[in-house]
């Protein structure tokens, strides 16, 4: 599956502290300073009168660079008679896309708890993945298609004056979760001699499907679209944990860790 990119993102205010950003000088900075002087009761004003929006939807859409991870270890030859060759996720993969959505609750204006589920794919390339009897054994990796879930915390800064969009806010955000991997073949087996004979040995399993930790930093910045809404860009790094080898395969061991580096549009509407 090839996710395919939104260009646009689903939006969102990030609290009441944003309104009126983007708008005169002197109402972006009045609503900034009012951050220290809130308390958590909703009845109480926040910002000119109106109070903390705390419920908001989210979305985002990119790309995931591979940065980091290794996708087969190398080593001797197993049952399966293929002593596979180390081959690294930059190697195997090629960028990632992915789709976020979900919601965010404003313990108050400057932090937010994020509960979002996404998918995610990258698609796989053709490597030789080992040797048997001297003899090179090349194959398609399948794709690397994944869908989990993950909970965070964001923290937003004081806003900052910028050019064209008048004004914007920073933040860093901390997540972890889980994904579902779906799992990875090899296709299109063949087997090369020394003397260029090619044989062909149809599909190898290599891993299983099933469940991975993750965790992700990101840092990021917003700046208001509408008196409810926020877009912006985000990026960051992202862990996705090993991969069990499938019973039976060449794989002599589980697969490494990935690493990527996220870089989405994301925004937020606010109610």
């Amino acid at each position: 599956m090839r996710i395919v990119l939104l260009s646009t993102a689903a939006i969102a205010l990030s609290g009441c502290s944003w309104l009126g950003l983007g708008g005169n000088k002197s109402h972006s900075y009045q609503h900034s300073n009012s951050h220290g002087a809130y308390k958590a009761q909703q009845a109480k004003p926040c910002c000119n009168g109106t109070t903390l929006s705390r419920w908001n939807t989210e979305f985002s859409a990119g790309q995931d660079f591979i940065a980091d991870g290794t996708f087969i270890n190398g080593g001797d030859a197993n049952a399966s008679g293929i002593a596979p060759s180390e081959i690294s996720f930059q190697d195997a993969y090629a960028t990632g896309d992915r789709v976020d959505f979900g919601g965010s609750y404003a313990l108050n204006p400057n932090r937010k708890v994020v509960l979002n589920g996404y998918a995610s794919s990258f698609d796989g390339s053709r490597q030789n993945i080992g040797t048997q009897d001297g003899e090179s054994i090349t194959g398609n990796i399948s794709d690397y298609d994944s869908y989990g879930l993950e909970a965070g915390l964001r923290q937003y800064f004081l806003p900052v004056r910028a050019p064209i969009v008048r004004s914007m806010r920073p933040y860093v955000e901390g997540r972890v979760g889980a994904a579902r991997v779906d799992s990875i073949n090899v296709t299109g087996v063949t087997q090369t001699a020394a003397n260029g004979d090619i044989t062909n040995r149809g599909n190898l399993a290599l891993y299983e499907g099933g469940w991975v930790p993750t965790a992700a930093g990101l840092v990021g910045i917003e700046t208001p679209l509408f008196n409810r809404m926020t877009v912006g860009i985000e990026s960051g790094l992202r862990y996705s944990g090993r991969l069990g080898a499938d019973n039976g395969s060449f794989a002599t061991e589980s697969g490494g860790g990935k690493w990527t580096v996220p870089v989405s549009l994301r925004g937020r509407y606010r109610f």
